[in-house]
């Protein structure tokens, strides 16, 4: 399973929506804000990483979203946020499936292939 995922959403995805997630686990699990609030983890009772999630970026121009979706189109009546996703090995999956869930909250998709494109078209 891919480690480094992509969530694009309708709807920012913030520390309320990450107590929801957890709050509906089959687990006990945390969230702590890392790196200045730049991203979040969910955390076991341990301490381990399950996930990071990082904050919103509206995406604001066609090209943009064509960069980060290839072949798609960008309605731009409506509102598109892009969220970076980590998941480390150790998860054994429920990384993957709390992002999957994550994304579903949020009226979201979650891209696990490398699909963006360099600007220079390489």
């Amino acid at each position: 399973m891919p480690r480094e995922l992509s969530i694009v959403s309708r709807k920012p995805i913030g520390l309320d929506e990450l107590i929801r997630l957890i709050d509906n686990a089959q687990r006990p699990l945390g969230v702590q804000g890392i790196d200045a609030g730049i991203s979040a983890a969910v955390l076991t009772p341990e301490g381990g990483i399950v996930c990071t999630v990082s904050a919103p970026v509206r995406i604001l121009t066609p090209a943009e979203f064509d960069r980060i979706l290839p072949g798609e189109e960008l309605d731009e009546s409506r509102d598109f946020f892009f969220h970076s996703a980590t998941t480390p090995v150790q998860s054994d999956g429920l990384g993957h499936e709390l992002v999957e869930r994550l994304a579903d909250m949020v009226d979201g998709r979650v891209i696990t292939t490398p699909r963006a494109q360099l600007d220079d078209g390489q």
